[in-house]
């Protein structure tokens, strides 16, 4: 094959013309796909970040209700037929957040239906907590409202043995 052959073959540049836009745009759709999908985690990494940080004041909220509700409860007095939850006045430490908590007996280590909260016992040596003692479970759930819509909860459960 001769050279002049070759460089008969060779496109023109009005041949050419189209193939670099052709080119210059799939590479600014490319370069636009990928910004659109950065954006879209980002936007969505801040969002799970928020939660995250409205989820850790409602826990806060909660353990400050529960360390109330373990003072409230100094005059409690278990009765073994009262099961159903008891409300306790708790206040919140913030607006926005509500509290709320309850205490419910839970029987006595001589009580064949005792059984210890959370599944575990009490003070780590037998079934139900110390023989003298009774058992209580005391609930404090905490709940941010915004534009009058739940936005983050939590919720904390604290097993209490006591003696009166």
């Amino acid at each position: 094959m001769s050279v002049s052959k070759i460089v008969a073959d060779w496109p023109t540049r009005r041949q050419e013309a189209g193939a670099a836009m052709i080119t210059s745009l799939i590479l600014l759709l490319v370069m636009t796909m990928l910004a659109v999908t950065t954006m879209r985690n980002a936007t969505l990494e801040e969002r799970m970040a928020t939660n995250a940080a409205l989820k850790y004041r409602t826990f806060q909220a909660a353990e400050s209700a529960v360390a109330e509700a373990l003072d409230a409860t100094e005059d409690y007095e278990a009765k073994e037929e009262n099961t159903t939850p008891t409300p306790i006045t708790v206040s919140s430490p913030e607006e926005a957040i509500e509290t709320e908590a309850s205490i419910r007996a839970l029987g006595s280590p001589g009580d064949p239906t005792c059984r210890p909260a959370l599944g575990r016992s009490m003070d780590g040596d037998d079934e139900c907590g110390p023989n003298d003692a009774h058992l209580a479970e005391i609930t404090v759930g905490a709940e941010l409202i915004s534009d009058n819509k739940p936005v983050a909860d939590s919720e904390i459960v604290v097993g209490v043995a006591y003696k009166n």
